[in-house]
């Protein structure tokens, strides 16, 4: 039976004993294939007898249109974005992987703090501010970094839509001609 600990004082109201499923986390940038090897997974697990959900980034009710409405506009700051993936995270961990973890189930995530964290990181937010702000997080029973080469990841990038403006980093500033965006700078 699984033992879960929490990062840091773990999530108000919550205790951890009841908590009887198993939570794998499957990591890796886009186009690595986080989406086909969940599929996968889930259908395995499934025909084994497993109760299973998944969750990933940007699917809390509360602020995933939000997120999405910031990207389109390009109107939050970095430590605004940052606040709202960990309220993203929040209310999936309240409502979509607690719950699943109390009734047995298998709960599998496209992504999990580990992006977040290094997101934020990249994009100049302090390492001690980040991991406090996501430090009631759940440790996952098991997580899987899906690794694939650059010849084989920018082929299946275009193929699918392009890099995400987003995803990919363009929203850090890298050098002078960086500074200003332009349509000319989104790729995809």
């Amino acid at each position: 039976m699984p033992s879960f600990e929490s990062y840091g004082d773990g999530i108000p109201g919550v205790s951890l004993e009841d908590l009887t499923g198993w939570l794998i986390v499957i990591e890796g940038t886009d186009g690595v294939g986080r989406t086909t090897t969940i599929t996968r997974v889930r259908s395995h697990l499934e025909r084994l007898g497993y109760a299973v959900a998944e969750t990933g980034l940007s699917r809390s009710d509360l602020a995933s249109r939000g997120i999405r409405r910031a990207k389109e506009g390009n109107t939050l700051g970095s430590k605004a974005f940052n606040l709202f993936y960990a309220t993203d995270f929040a209310d999936r961990l309240e409502r979509q992987i607690v719950p699943a973890l109390r009734a047995g189930f298998v709960m599998l995530t496209d992504r999990y703090i580990y992006s977040l964290i290094a997101r934020a990181i990249v994009r100049g937010a302090e390492p001690d501010w980040i991991k406090r702000v996501y430090s009631f997080a759940l440790k996952p029973d098991a997580v899987f970094y899906l690794r694939i080469g650059v010849q084989d990841l920018v082929p299946r990038v275009l193929l699918n839509g392009g890099f995400d403006y987003w995803e990919w980093g363009w929203t850090c500033r890298w050098g002078r001609t960086s500074t200003s965006r332009s349509s000319s700078t989104r790729a995809g």
